[in-house]
């Protein structure tokens, strides 16, 4: 029996161990110990930080696994892009794992190949925040370059603002570094698709239902499809390519936000895995395929299948 390592047990990567159950292979969730759901659906479970990628290779070469794969989650790319390389799995390449998880890579890849972002610079102290701060009209967005689910991420009006924004940036960061962003007035929605052998298979505009908080933006929801103009989802498609170019990113799922504003695009951040709040399950019923079936036949060394 094929083994799948699946990295994370919390509802985002329940169905994914589901799926794989239903699929007929062994399945093997690796997560810290704790309350999470996937630890006891799956056949086995490992009580390990999802980060320490030393470890789980280990563990995943002792195991003859079969692939790994994981949803919903930036923090345990750089575990699966290890893995992959060091096993001669298929999966997201280690190099691009790094600069999907690091926003200040991120952005030197997007500028290096021309892809359409906003503006930031990477800062180091409050006081080179505070430049950057006046060198753009306010307001800005500090963001720490290495969470997710937008911890760390605040918009800044004053200078005031900015010195909060700034010590919460560094409070959640591991780096010794955040980003200070030019703010762009724009609607902000979410492109989920795949890539597989270097072929982008398909990507999906859709909007994003969001509420906005002490300064901080959240998903509340999502619909299929976006409707904009031709021109404008021709520049999506266009910019969302040229992203995953610039990060070297294969064989995996993609999840981006990006802001649009009258037929322009740009890309705030993307990642090599699918996006979390049901948009797989949205993205299912929508299309006709099960998503996490393919990111499954994926990890496997399988040609994913996208027609209906």
């Amino acid at each position: 029996m094929r083994k799948l390592l699946i990295l994370g047990a919390g509802i985002y990567q329940v169905p994914l161990i589901r799926k794989a159950k239903e699929m007929g292979l062994y399945t093997i969730a690796a997560s810290y110990a704790g309350n999470y759901p996937g630890l006891a659906l799956a056949d086995e479970s490992w009580e390990v930080d999802t980060t320490d990628y030393k470890k789980l290779t280990t563990l995943a070469k002792n195991a003859g696994i079969s692939g790994v794969c994981t949803s919903g989650t930036d923090v345990a790319i750089i575990s699966l892009g290890a893995i992959c390389e060091t096993l001669n799995l298929p999966g997201v390449p280690l190099s691009c794992a790094r600069i999907v998880t690091d926003k200040a890579l991120m952005k030197c890849a997007f500028q290096k190949h021309h892809v359409s972002t906003p503006e930031s610079f990477q800062v180091s102290s409050l006081e080179e925040a505070q430049m950057i701060f006046r060198q753009f009209t306010p307001p800005v967005i500090v963001k720490a370059v290495d969470s997710s689910g937008s911890r760390g991420i605040t918009r800044a009006d004053t200078l005031e603002e900015l010195t909060a924004a700034y010590q919460a940036a560094r409070q959640v960061t591991k780096k010794d570094y955040v980003l200070v962003e030019r703010f762009i007035k724009a609607e902000e929605i979410g492109v989920d698709g795949f890539v597989s052998n270097g072929k982008v298979r398909f990507l999906l505009p859709h909007k994003k239902f969001t509420c906005t908080s002490e300064g901080t933006t959240l998903p509340e929801g999502h619909s299929f499809p976006y409707r904009c103009s031709p021109a404008l989802e021709q520049n999506i498609h266009l910019q969302m390519k040229r992203a995953i170019s610039a990060v070297g990113m294969d064989n995996c799922a993609v999840n981006a936000d990006v802001l649009v504003s009258g037929e322009d695009a740009y890309i705030l951040e993307i990642g090599a895995r699918a996006g979390a709040t049901c948009i797989p399950e949205l993205i299912s019923v929508y299309c006709g395929f099960d998503y996490y079936e393919q990111i499954i036949r994926q990890a496997l060394g399988e040609t994913p299948d996208f027609t209906v």
